[in-house]
Formats: structure tokens, C-alpha cells, sequence
């Protein structure tokens, strides 16, 4: 078995605390399983952010709660971070779709293998 060469962290990862740990935590699984070369780093760098950002606002809105009374009137209004966290995760949701790293892109994976020799009709 070839070495597997190291993929160096990109400084702006490096920078956030929790999207470095997510992305050490990740290289190794993906390297493991032969899916992952440098040429995703800007889609890894992508989806290891948006993962620190969608944690950072879940933290929030736990502590802060989802709505907030504004104006005179104390009307409540949905806090932004919502909508930052809903965007967040669907950035992770795509990101985790084009690494192969979601059940349902691993079996489209499989089934475009599966594709090379079709067993039924012996070609």
C-alpha cells in the first residue's frame, strides 16, 4: 500500500478552532477511504467551515433562543442566525453530497461502480 500524502491544513481553516478540529477529524476517514485528494481542498475548506459556522449557530440560538422581541411594541421576530445556521447546514449538506460523504451519495458511489460490468447481461 502507497503512502498517503499528507494534505496540508489551509490557513484559514487553521484559524477557526472548530473548523480545524472537524477537519483533522476528517482527512484521515477520507484519505483511508481513497476519496479525497488535494484537488478537494476548496471543497473541503468549504465544508469544514460551513460546519464551525452551523455549529457556532446552533450554540447561539441554544443560549439566545430562536426569537427576539424588537421595536417598541416588543414584537418577536426570528433572529437571523436562523437563517445563518439553516444556510450553513445546506452548504454542509451539498459539500457532504459532492465528497461522497453522505449514505446516499456512498451508494450512488456503489451503484456508478456497479456500472463498469453489468453481471446480467455479460458485458
Amino acid at each position: 500500500m502507497s503512502e498517503k500524502r499528507k494534505i496540508s491544513i489551509p490557513p484559514l481553516i487553521k484559524k477557526d478552532r472548530v473548523a480545524s478540529k472537524y477537519w483533522n477529524d476528517t482527512i484521515p476517514l477520507l484519505q483511508s477511504k481513497d476519496i479525497i485528494t488535494e484537488l478537494d481542498i476548496a471543497l473541503l475548506t468549504n465544508y469544514c467551515l460551513a460546519y464551525a459556522n452551523a455549529m457556532r449557530m446552533e450554540y447561539f440560538l441554544k443560549e439566545n433562543g430562536q426569537t427576539v422581541k424588537v421595536g417598541t411594541k416588543g414584537y418577536t421576530q426570528v433572529r437571523p442566525e436562523v437563517a445563518i445556521a439553516r444556510e450553513s447546514w445546506k452548504d454542509v449538506r451539498t459539500c457532504a453530497d459532492r465528497l461522497g460523504l453522505s449514505p446516499m451519495a456512498r451508494k450512488k458511489i456503489n451503484m456508478d461502480e456497479g456500472d463498469e460490468e453489468d453481471d446480467f447481461l455479460g458485458l
